[in-house]
Parts: structure tokens; sequence; C-alpha cells
């Protein structure tokens, strides 16, 4: 066990970071807030009363809700399609997302199974608890266990981007009876970050300014939300339309960044406080990965399959972190695939 004089060396390093790293991406954005001011591009923000059309389109699904009794009667929304009865597909969404981010999958892969997508805890229309640790991704995960149940199946085939992909492993981890197969799209796991290149730390300091109380929310929602624009960089930049872009906005407007950015304050408690033998994943697993990835490096993907008892990696060519909806065909080739297998 570690002393009290490594825990207290860990807790200074962390918090040194948090400052570095928050002063770094501060200072950046104000830099940025004078370019716009310069060049007379200040953008007030819109008022969203109303969803846009694309969120309800009759031909991504039908919208429920499931009251999850063993979790204090904590609501779930989900969008689901296909006939109740078929394989359960549960899909679930990153960050800065909602379960609009799969309507690629929704619409094309309901023929022979039950597609779900949700809005995980503290997203969209999902309950939002107020209480920080509740967002630890082993109670998300518990969570998702539960909507499983809730959606009267025993186990199914799990999917998981981004922070999906962090509670679709902890799932899988904690509760492998309730999963036949894990998908994990563009997020490594957890223990490929003690063999991590400095390139990729890097590419994840944002998550220690995303620490501090406050001051993210107010970045990510200045400037009508400007900051969600960067999902339009994607290498396929047509998968992503302006009425999908003001569908974010109307879910983060509605929703607040407060409750998903609860899911990285926990990462301290995650990350440093962990205990225990490490295990591997047991059920077969297979990695998707957008190979332009600028944020989660392809050798990242690599890595973690050392976490996994039965896993291997798959690599789409022009896709960048989102490769479900940038490359949305090939994405959904290569997961039927695995799925029929």
């Amino acid at each position: 066990m570690a002393s009290a004089f490594q825990i207290l060396c860990k807790r200074l390093s962390y918090y040194c970071l948090v400052l570095a790293c928050s002063a770094m991406y501060i200072f950046s954005y104000f830099v940025n807030l004078v370019r716009l001011f310069v060049n007379g591009k200040r953008c007030i923000t819109k008022n969203r009363a109303s969803p846009p059309s694309c969120l309800v389109k009759p031909e991504l699904g039908v919208h429920g809700y499931l009251t999850l009794k063993n979790r204090n009667d904590l609501k779930i929304h989900y969008v689901a399609k296909g006939k109740p009865g078929n394989p359960l597909v549960l899909f679930l969404h990153g960050f800065p997302e909602f379960w609009y981010s799969w309507r690629f999958q929704l619409q094309d892969l309901s023929d022979d199974l039950y597609v779900i997508a949700v809005d995980m805890t503290g997203y969209g229309d999902s309950s939002k608890p107020q209480n920080l640790d509740r967002y630890h991704v082993n109670e998300i995960a518990e969570d998702m266990k539960e909507v499983i149940l809730e959606l009267g199946y025993n186990s199914c085939i799990l999917v998981g981007h981004d922070w999906g992909g962090v509670v679709s492993f902890s799932v899988a981890h904690n509760f492998p009876e309730v999963v036949n197969k894990l998908v994990v799209v563009n997020v490594p796991h957890s223990r490929s970050f003690k063999k991590a290149s400095f390139k990729q730390l890097w590419c994840f300091t944002y998550i220690y300014f995303f620490q501090l109380p406050f001051i993210p929310e107010w970045i990510l929602s200045s400037n009508d939300f400007s900051l969600l624009n960067y999902i339009k960089s994607m290498a396929n930049s047509n998968n992503f339309t302006a009425s999908d872009l003001e569908a974010y906005k109307y879910c983060f407007q509605k929703g607040g960044f407060t409750f998903p950015l609860n899911y990285y304050r926990n990462l301290y408690n995650q990350v440093y406080t962990s205990r225990g033998p490490f295990k591997k994943i047991v059920p077969p697993t297979l990695l998707i990965w957008g190979v332009n990835d600028p944020i989660c490096l392809l050798e990242s993907g690599r890595l973690s399959l050392e976490a996994l008892e039965n896993g291997k990696i798959e690599c789409i060519e022009n896709a960048s972190h989102a490769p479900h909806y940038d490359q949305p065909k090939v994405f959904n080739s290569t997961l039927m695939k695995f799925i029929s297998s």
C-alpha cells in the first residue's frame, strides 16, 4: 500500500497539473476571444426553446424512458428501433454528445437487432443526480447494467464511444454476465496509460482543465457553444450538418455541461485511489479506431489490447475521433461482422 507521503506527493503533482493545464487553456481561450472581437465575429447565444426537427425523425426510432428502481428511481431517456426480443445492442455515447450521436446506427442496424441509444446519466433528458460522487465510472456502469435488465434482457452487445467506452469497459469488468460482446470506439483502456507516450498524455491535458469548477462550463457555453463546432473538424464533416450542430447546442443549452463534466471530475478517484489486482476484460471485445483521431491515438488502442482476454482492433481509414458518424457505412459493416461472428 502507498504511504501517506506517496499519497501526498500524488495529490500535489495532480493539483500542479490541474493549475498548469488550466492556465494554458484559459490563456488560449482569451486569445481566441480577443481575435473574435478584433474581427467583429462576436456571437450572441441563441435561445433554443424547442428541439430541432432532426431529433424527432420517426426513422430514428421511438423515444422512451426507463425508471431504474434499484438506482433510486433514476430516469434514463432512450431511443429504440427494431423488434423487442431481437438481440439487444445498447449504444453509449461520449462527451460532449447524447443519444443522437448514434443516429446512423439507429437507422441502419435495426432489421435483425433491437438497437437502443441512451442519454447516459447526467445527459440530455436523463436524470441528473446532484452528488458529484454519483458520476464515478463504477456508478454509471451500474446504471447501464440496470438499463439492460430493465429492458427485459439478461445480456446485450454493448457499444461505447469515448466516455461511453470507458463506462462500457467498466460494465464488462464489473458485470461480465450482462455483456455478450463488447465494442469500444476510440477510447483506450486505463491500463494503456502505464505505457502511454508523451504525445498521448499531452493530448489529454484538457482533462486537468476540466477539474476546475465553473470555468469549463462557462467557456464551453460561451459564444453560442462555439467549441461544439470542433465536431465539424472530423475527416468527413459532411456527416455533421448545421442541423446536427443545432441539435447538440439545444441539448447542452437545456441540460448544461456540469453533470457531463462530473465524469471527468471523478477521474482522480478512479486513477489515483484504485485498489485491487488488475483483471482482464473477459467478454469478446472489438476496438474500432478512427486512425486520424487527434485525441485518442491509435497507439493507445493497440496498447489497450493487453487489457483484453479476447480482443482485437479494427482500424477505419479517413476517420477521426467518431468513426461511427465519420464513416458510418464502414463502421456499421465492421460492427455487424463482429456481432455475427
